[in-house]
Formats: C-alpha cells, sequence, structure tokens
C-alpha cells in the first residue's frame, strides 16, 4: 500500500510540474505575411503604339489582383530607340494605387506622349520611330513596405501554367 502511495504521490508531482509550468508565451507560431499577386493582360488591340497616328496612340491593359493592401503599383520603363540603338533604362512611365483597383481590376492606359515626356525625349513624340520598344516592369510596394519585382518575384508559383505576377512586358511602334 505504501509503494502505491509513494507512486500516485509521484506521479501527481511529476504531472503538477509537467502541466502547471508551461509558459504560453514561449508557443511561437509565426505570423504568416501575405505576398503580391499582380496579373497584366494586355488588350491584343491596344498593344502597340501606331508609327501612323502616334498623337493619339496608347497601349491598354488590365492589372489583377486579390490583394488590399497595394501601396503602389508602378510601371517603370526601359525605352529603346531602335534608330539611335539608344536605351534609356529605368523611368516611371504609371503610377496605380489600391483606389484604381475595382473587384480586384484596374485599367491601365500609357499613351505615346507619356512615354516621350517619362523618357524626356526632346522632340516627344516625333522622336519616337518604328521598331522603338518599351519594356514595362511592375514594381509592387506593400502598405507594410514590401516591394516586389522582377529581382524578387517569378512569374509562376510552383511551376502552374498562369502566371502570379507579370514581371515584364512591352510595346512597339509599328
Amino acid at each position: 500500500m505504501k509503494s502505491t502511495s509513494a507512486y500516485y504521490i509521484i506521479l501527481l508531482v511529476t504531472s503538477l510540474f509537467t502541466f502547471s509550468c508551461r509558459d504560453d508565451d514561449r508557443i511561437r507560431i509565426p505570423q504568416v505575411e501575405e505576398g503580391v499577386n499582380m496579373r497584366i493582360i494586355v488588350d491584343t488591340d491596344k498593344s502597340d503604339f501606331s508609327s501612323d497616328d502616334l498623337s493619339n496612340s496608347a497601349i491598354e491593359f488590365d492589372a489583377y489582383s486579390i490583394n488590399q493592401n497595394l501601396s503602389t503599383v508602378q510601371f517603370i520603363g526601359d525605352y529603346i530607340d531602335a534608330s539611335a540603338e539608344d536605351t534609356i533604362t529605368g523611368k516611371l512611365v504609371l503610377s496605380l494605387s489600391q483606389a484604381d483597383f475595382t473587384n480586384g481590376k484596374a485599367r491601365g492606359v500609357i499613351t505615346a506622349t507619356q512615354v516621350a515626356t517619362a523618357f524626356g525625349l526632346p522632340n516627344g513624340i516625333a522622336d519616337m520611330g518604328e521598331d522603338d520598344e518599351l519594356i514595362l516592369y511592375p514594381t509592387v510596394t506593400l502598405t507594410d513596405g514590401r516591394v516586389f519585382n522582377i529581382d524578387n518575384s517569378a512569374p509562376s508559383i510552383g511551376g502552374g501554367t498562369n502566371s502570379s505576377f507579370t514581371v515584364i512586358f512591352g510595346a512597339v511602334v509599328k
């Protein structure tokens, strides 16, 4: 009987130490941060600039995102002048914010005049010629300050067929 009582006392004391000394603050489950998705679908009817009418020419696209924490979506571009074999890089061409998105979609319109202004073409659209290229790199900044762009994003997560982040797209003067 004494050995059974001693066994129960040891079991009780062990149980008390095991369950009463647990520090709930030590259990740390990391907060999972949401990434970003930004899919660009270029309007096939307005995917290039028309050299015949540059003053009324524009490219148009839809930007899709389920994010509700977009600070800015910037379209940084490079302009390649085919005739001069010259490239101007890293200019802001268009910027969108969360307010521009309705039901996860925003319409982007970039005119030839905007391109000429953004890249500082001295004679404006008159300096744009056939086969010149505009290459755009979306850069998304979230409200918490994280930035996603071609340097740290892949077009497809897990090798899927649909891209979750468009890292590059462009247009040509035709």
